[in-house]
């Protein structure tokens, strides 16, 4: 059985975006937000893949440029924890503002995308 990842199944000519998107949520889901959003977006934009000569042929770059951002800015939506929805929502009630100022800080723990194609 072969095994893909993220990367090479946004390098095959069809769009698996939409199919990426969903497994992630689903991911994020079953694993109760229990996933390292930053590691995981750290991998996607990893480097390792532009020495492979299937990348250097590919011909649909922007487009896998494009599905990256995507997916990085879906994890930055997926880090908000139920706790800090929950708390968004609560009306009439004090706010935690502790949870607020938590999760004000996770998008800056996501590594800057860098275009090197």
């Amino acid at each position: 059985m072969e095994f893909f990842t993220f990367q090479e199944l946004l390098m095959n000519r069809e769009d698996y975006l939409r199919p990426l998107r969903a497994l992630l949520r689903e991911v994020v889901r079953i694993l109760r937000h229990d996933l390292d959003m930053s590691a995981f977006c750290r991998e996607l934009m990893s480097e390792a893949r532009e020495s492979d000569p299937m990348f250097q042929s590919f011909e649909f770059k922007d487009r896998m440029y494009i599905a990256l951002v995507d997916l990085i800015t879906l994890c930055i939506f997926l880090s908000i924890s139920p706790a800090v929805k929950e708390a968004a929502l609560a009306k009439g009630e004090k706010r935690e503002i502790g949870i607020f100022q938590v999760s004000r800080c996770l998008p800056t723990t996501f590594p800057p995308l860098k275009r090197q194609f």
